[in-house]
């Protein structure tokens, strides 16, 4: 895929290439969902822990927001990715 692009037009671009299979589409939907969902909290959690004061509630958003970071970042890699298919990634800990 070219780096020029922008994220959307890769979104798009997989849907119309047919680079996702009609039966994964079901399953690529409730991913993305689950992924707006803790956004969603993620965000509901920061504005409370603002507003309210409520430190566990900031707490809570800081821990969704670097899961849903860490998610979304394999996500793309993965799309981006020219491995074979069924490659499972590798996390080394140095």
């Amino acid at each position: 895929m070219e780096q020029s692009r922008g994220w959307a037009d890769v979104g798009r671009s997989l849907w119309e290439d047919g680079s996702v299979a009609p039966g994964a589409w079901r399953t690529l939907v409730d991913v993305n969902a689950g992924y707006l969902r803790i956004s969603s909290l993620a965000a509901l959690a920061a504005a409370t822990g603002y507003a309210a004061p409520d430190e566990a509630a900031g707490r809570c958003a800081l821990l969704l927001e670097a899961a849903a970071d860490t998610w979304n970042r394999a996500y793309f890699l993965a799309l981006r990715s020219d491995a074979p298919a069924g490659t499972m990634p590798g996390v080394t800990c140095r």
